[in-house]
């Protein structure tokens, strides 16, 4: 448990069932000014945004078995108050998420060979 620059609260906590598995499970919230030059921005656009905010939640495996590295994870972003720029005209949306999970996989096969692979999925809203 810790606080973020700021005061933003975390949390992460890891149960090793077993000497070669963790399972880890961890929460944290972000806070960001939406700062920007206004010469970037056409002329009569906004000058004043709301910060963002997220929340972020992430959940996995990690094993090492025998020369076997896998960590598998899940993962969700929630983020309010998103700046965007299109054509130099900015807009604030008001929510956007980002969901997935990951899996990577390594170990050793031989005395001069290693195996190294990774594949992530995210969808966006």
């Amino acid at each position: 448990i810790g606080l973020i620059a700021g005061g933003l609260p975390k949390l992460g906590v890891v149960y090793q069932p077993r000497q070669w598995m963790s399972l880890y499970a961890s929460y944290s919230e972000s806070f960001q000014p939406n700062v920007f030059s206004p010469a970037d921005f056409a002329p009569g656009s906004p000058t004043s945004f709301d910060p963002q905010e997220g929340v972020s939640y992430e959940g996995g495996i990690k094993v090492e078995w025998s020369g076997l590295r896998v960590n598998a994870a899940v993962f969700q972003i929630d983020k309010k108050n998103v700046l965007q720029i299109e054509n130099q005209i900015p807009r604030l949306i008001d929510s956007a998420q980002s969901k997935g999970f990951e899996l990577d996989i390594g170990g050793t096969l031989g005395e001069r060979t290693n195996l190294m692979a990774s594949y992530a999925y995210i969808r966006l809203r």
